[in-house]
Formats: structure tokens, sequence, C-alpha cells
């Protein structure tokens, strides 16, 4: 089956940016006891000692192309690259084995494990069980403002159908094993996917959320989800998901934290989060930097605080008139140190008073 994706644009615009030079860019990052751990665009595997902070390993395979990082709850660190293999790292000397080769040598876009510890690689074809050797791609998208899907069978006849699979840019899996999936498609809107890896089934209705930037979970199962976009102006959205999903919102750039409803620059264009089960608060990134926030019993922010704002380089959106936020992920470590991949930056890591970018 052949499938297009037609963009009809309603207004011409031209956009003009001045070239940003990148310190460096990083696809993914993950972390664990001893070491933090990020595949470069290049495909190149990255490692750096989580306490000094120095780098320490640099993979020199250039075959093997790495394209996605991973770690199971025992704490084994697991990489895939773009010939459907899964590898899986000796802590020792940093060097990959052979663990799984799929069968038609897909590029591997993220690799999940559950609570059980079964794997799960999300390929362009859907989200692949290793386990037993199928592709789920049956997921009911609602339609993209000013985009059409257009497929056509195996005969060449016209079908329209919003039951699709698309690869997702955001990957999270929650403590009730729903593997979240998300791909923005700027002012146009964001395909969700939801995936349950007990009953190995398609989630018939995810939440119908925009710009979608982040997930992370706190400890009774609400799933918190940040929303940012820049076009022509600044949005920003939070939300909490419960567990029967129920939707709340905690927060809107247009309303601000204290109901002051800012307008222009002053609204924040709200990037990834993280919502810190250690000191039961919400971290997010913003326009205007890195805020810690409570989140109240009646559903609202309460005590946002700035907490720095350090300058990155910006780059372009492509699907709406502004840029695409700076700030790529964001995580809490053991210890509570913030840790945030960029788009031009690098890898920064804040202590609660002192920022630190990791050495390229």
């Amino acid at each position: 089956m052949k499938k297009f994706l037609l963009l009809f644009l309603f207004t011409s615009v031209i956009y003009a940016q001045e070239k940003i030079e990148s310190f460096s860019s990083y696809s993914a990052v993950i972390s664990d006891e001893a070491h933090i751990y990020a595949i470069t665009k290049k495909g190149e595997l990255t490692i750096w000692d989580i306490h000094s902070l120095k780098k320490t390993y640099t993979s020199t395979d250039t075959t093997k192309h790495y394209t996605a990082i991973a770690k199971d709850h025992r704490n084994n660190i697991y990489v895939g690259n773009k010939k459907g293999c899964v590898f899986k790292l000796d802590k020792h000397d940093f060097s990959a084995r052979l663990f799984y080769k799929m069968q038609k040598d897909p590029k591997v876009e993220f690799i999940i494990f559950n609570n059980a510890d079964k794997m799960y690689v999300i390929v362009a074809d859907g989200v692949y069980s290793a386990s037993s050797n199928k592709v789920y791609n049956q997921f009911v998208n609602r339609p993209l403002s000013g985009m059409q899907r257009v497929s056509f069978d195996k005969d060449g006849n016209f079908i329209d159908s919003n039951i699709y699979f698309n690869i997702p840019e955001i990957a999270f899996i929650d403590n009730k094993d729903r593997i979240w999936m998300s791909k923005s498609f700027g002012e146009f809107g964001t395909i969700l996917h939801i995936f349950d890896t007990v009953l190995d089934k398609e989630l018939p209705e995810a939440p119908d959320l925009s710009h979608i930037q982040s997930f992370s979970e706190d400890a009774i199962g609400n799933v918190y989800i940040t929303c940012g976009l820049q076009h022509f102006m600044n949005f920003g959205s939070i939300y909490k998901v419960s567990a029967e999903m129920d939707i709340s919102l905690l927060f809107t750039s247009e309303n601000g934290f204290n109901n002051e409803k800012p307008r222009g620059d002053d609204a924040l264009f709200i990037g990834p989060g993280v919502f810190s089960i250690k000191d039961k608060k919400l971290y997010f990134s913003s326009s205007k930097g890195f805020y810690s926030a409570e989140v109240t019993q009646s559903n609202s922010l309460s005590n946002a605080t700035q907490l720095f704002q350090p300058k990155l380089n910006y780059v372009r959106e492509p699907l709406a008139i502004g840029v695409g936020m700076a700030v790529k992920s964001l995580v809490q470590l053991p210890d509570g140190r913030l840790l945030f991949s960029t788009a031009a930056n690098g890898i920064g890591i804040y202590d609660g008073s002192n920022l630190q970018m990791l050495p390229n």
C-alpha cells in the first residue's frame, strides 16, 4: 500500500533565519547510576561519567550508525541502529553485542521495555513486539487541520482512512505499560498513538492534544503532558491525564500562572517537562528558561518559580511561522539534578544552583 501525505498551505509566508552553528546535537539521551549516554545525529554513541561529567567514551564503529538507546528495568543499556539491530552494551568496555535482529532491516526509531522487560521496537511500520514477532499499526487518528492523508491499495484504488501509524518523535511508557507516541505537525496539529503492551493492542482513543513536547508520570499514575508551539506568537499548555484517561488542564500561556493573561513575548512557549516524584513538583522548560511548580489538588499550578535561563540557540520550526523549542528533553537524575538536551547546544546539567554543559 502506497501512502502519501498531502499538505495544503492556506498562507504563503517567507521566513528568513540566520544560520546557527551547532555546538552539538543529540537524538536521544538516557542515564543509569554511573553514566550518561547519548546518540549523536551522526549515529555515534557518547558516554560521560555521571559524577565528574567527563566524557569517557565515543564509539568509532560508524558502520553501526546508532539511532536509538534505552535501558531495561535491570539497568542494562541497549542501542538500536538503522538496519534493524538492537545491541546490548557491555558496561565494562562499552562494546556493543548483538541482542536482537529484525527481519526486514528497518531503522530502529525507539526501543521500549515494559515492566515485565518485554521489548518493543518502534519502526516505520509500527510498534514491533520482539516476543510475538508482530507489528501493530492500526491506530485511530483524528484528521489534521489543513492536511489530508491519502492512501491507495495494491490495485491503485483510492482509500481515505484515519487508521494508520505515524513514526513518532517522542515515545514514553507509563507504569500501566502503555506506550505514548506523538508527532507534531506544527500549526496543523499532532498525531498521538497509545499502545497497551499488556494486551498488545492499539488503544482506540487518545486525548485530543496538540504540539506535544513531553510525557512524564507521578507516583499514582497521572501522566503529565507539556505542549508548546511558536506560530506568529507563543503558545503553551500543560495537562494532567489520569490513569482512567480523565484530562485536566493545569496551565495555558494565554492565562499565565496567576491569570495575568500575558501577551506577546511575555507569553510562554512551553517545552519538555518532567514530574519529580522525589520533589513532588513539575519541572518544565520554556522560552523564558526552566521553571518548577507544584500541582494543586484543584488541578492548577502554584508557586511557579523560574530556576535558570540559559542562552540557547533555536532552530526553525518547519511547519509553523516561528522557531522550534530549543530544549528537546528533560529528566531528573536520582540525585535531583536536572538533565536536559537541546536542539543545538548539546546537553546540560543543573544542580539547583549551577548549570554545566557536557563537553563535546
